[in-house]
């Protein structure tokens, strides 16, 4: 049947040195987190122009959607004039409220 063979290998007997196998990790790992800091400091460095200046003033859209806003919880108006639904203030419609907890 089948005949088992066996090759001769030769194991090499010498070992890497404790200390290169240290100073190989330490080099990785210092390159690994050093890129780390590096990329992020730089991204930091980057965005804080665009934070502050996004910041600074708020798009025109944004400015005007917040005065409209402002204006409907501020003012009386027609929601639905055919169902006879109105918007009052939401200072006044606060008030309704309180009083009416009050009865």
């Amino acid at each position: 049947m089948h005949e088992s063979v066996h090759h001769s290998f030769e194991v090499e007997q010498e070992q890497p040195s404790n200390r290169n196998l240290t100073l190989y990790g330490l080099a990785i790992l210092v390159v690994f987190f050093g890129c780390g800091i590096l990329i992020t400091s730089l991204f930091h460095r980057m965005a804080a122009p665009l934070v502050e200046q996004r910041s600074a003033t708020p798009p025109l859209e944004l400015r005007e959607l917040r005065a409209r806003e402002e204006h409907l919880l501020g003012s009386y108006g027609w929601v639905d004039r055919e169902k006879q639904i109105v918007r009052i203030p939401i200072e006044r419609a606060m008030q309704l409220i309180v009083e009416g907890d009050k009865k």
